[in-house]
């Protein structure tokens, strides 16, 4: 007998080890490694975000500028960073509240997951209006002459959501898929469109297009306090790039296939936008940008070019990115439910899981009902569409940045307390505490005196209120449970050997 059919036959026993992991009941080990990086690009949407954020931070200055989108870029790269030191190290499930446990404590976990809950849950519900809006768009495109009743919108928001509901249930490994290929058209789609429209105009008038080139990056075009304002902007363009680090109890290989989603996220989401970010202001002028009629500001950028079937094309991309965010969003903010019920913050209930499909039935159940009641509730009681989509991403940018800021902060004091800080970790992780802290002071501030001050006021109402608990529960913290980040670990049927006991 040789000595591996020796070491297989009697294998050297590994103790320590239970039975069953924190997170059981989720189907462990079962989505590979472009199926998680799908569900980052997902959450971020980022071909409705590529059509609709250059002509914003254009209506702001009034000139065109990539230079808010490289700046928001970099201090989101800086965040990403900040979150591997824990994605390489744990899988949990709970994502950013539960590297925020580990390295600030349980009282900041909650306010982290809070914030969190509320990015993921206002960012779904915007895609689910978004969704809506589009296929109205569409339908505005083929029959103008068709004036949508409000009930319509809420008839396609009951459909769009049961759609995503369903495919929810059926697991993550059907639901990664979905979103795999709905992204890679929608992004291909975009890519190829946007390439051929920067071939027609250099082939037309390339002075132009070199003069327009310089423009775009020229640093004197904007001032200080329009770049900050509009790197605020830029950066709603990127929250939901970590949303991969929910998939911890579920992910083949996920110390090295989470944190390399997270990070070439933010890369592919940053070179779209440079891509069709410089294809639309260097192509247009700034005021055809912000005057173009239609749905969305492409649709004036195609019309003024004079094939307006090709922003219909670039809707329907729209649409399917942005039900793809819808099941992404979902599926994260289900995951930090399950995960703070299994810590034992929330009913025990929303921690079960589906048998067949290890599927948190009772977090996705109740999610979902959340995503489709709010906007529902707001179309039925006279808000439009579009209002409602701004109301919900700015709620969902500031309980994202609130929730970087705190992870940020986190991050050198877990590698301190683990033993493996640097200077160069703890300078990232600063740099990137202090670059959102001063995004999300000026969003706030600039949204405070416009015409989304009560979703402000909503939202900081919503972090004080949480805020003020956390700290109770630290006062009275013999009588409650704790968040202490839970995360998946090795058991015995994973480990060849494995033995129950100690060491």
């Amino acid at each position: 007998m040789s000595a591996l059919e020796r070491a297989i036959a009697n294998p050297e026993p590994v103790r320590g080890l239970d039975a069953e992991s924190p997170v059981a009941g989720l189907d462990r080990r079962s989505v590979g490694a472009v199926e998680v990086f799908a569900q980052s690009v997902s959450a971020v949407a980022p071909t409705g975000a590529a059509l609709t954020t250059p002509a914003i931070i254009a209506s702001v200055t009034g000139t065109a500028s990539l230079l808010p989108t490289l700046l928001a870029a970099g201090v989101t790269l800086l965040v990403a960073s900040a979150i591997t030191q824990f994605s390489r190290r744990m899988a949990a499930p709970g994502g950013v509240s539960a590297y925020i446990a580990r390295g600030l404590g349980s009282t900041s976990a909650l306010v982290g997951g809070v914030a969190q809950l509320i990015g993921y849950g206002f960012v779904a519900m915007f895609a689910l209006v978004g969704t809506v809006y589009t296929t109205l768009s569409l339908v505005d495109f083929t029959w103008p002459s068709f004036a949508a009743p409000p009930v319509l919108a809420v008839a396609l928001m009951l459909v769009f959501g049961a759609g995503a509901l369903f495919i929810l249930v059926r697991g993550i490994r059907r639901s990664a898929r979905v979103t795999l290929i709905v992204e890679v058209v929608s992004v291909g789609l975009l890519a190829v469109l946007t390439v051929a429209l920067l071939g027609v105009l250099w082939a037309t008038d390339a002075p132009m297009m070199a003069n327009r080139t310089f423009a775009v990056f020229d640093p004197t075009a904007i001032s200080g306090p329009e770049l900050l304002v509009t790197t605020a902007i830029a950066m709603t363009a990127f929250v939901g790039f970590e949303s991969a680090s929910t998939l911890g109890g579920e992910a083949k290989r996920p110390l090295l296939a989470i944190p390399r989603a997270i990070v070439w996220t933010v890369f592919v989401s940053t070179g779209l936008y440079l891509l069709t970010g410089y294809a639309q202001l260097t192509g247009i002028d700034a005021a055809d940008l912000r005057g173009g009629g239609g749905y969305f500001p492409i649709d004036g950028v195609t019309a003024s070019l004079g094939v307006p079937w090709l922003g219909a094309v670039l809707e329907v991309a729209i649409a399917a990115s942005l039900f793809a965010c819808l099941i992404a969003s979902a599926t994260a903010m289900t995951r930090v439910l399950f995960a703070l019920a299994r810590e034992g913050l929330l009913p025990r209930a929303l921690g079960r899981t589906r048998r067949r499909s290890g599927t948190p039935i009772v977090s996705v159940a109740l999610g979902m009902s959340i995503v489709v009641a709010v906007p529902v509730v707001s179309v039925l009681l006279g808000a439009a569409l579009w209002p409602t989509m701004q109301w919900l991403l700015l709620g969902a940018a500031t309980g994202y940045l609130v929730a970087y800021f705190l992870v940020s902060v986190a991050s050198p004091v877990f590698l301190w307390r683990i033993g493996e800080s640097g200077w160069r970790s703890t300078l990232v992780a600063v740099s990137g505490a202090v670059g959102v802290a001063a995004i999300l002071v000026a969003y706030l501030v600039v949204e405070a005196t416009g015409a989304r001050s009560g979703a402000v006021w909503l939202m900081v109402g919503i972090l004080g209120v949480t805020i003020v608990l956390a700290a109770v529960r630290t006062v009275f913290a013999f009588r409650h449970p704790r968040i202490r980040g839970v995360y998946d670990v090795p058991t015995i049927a994973d480990v060849w050997g494995g033995r129950r006991g100690e060491p």
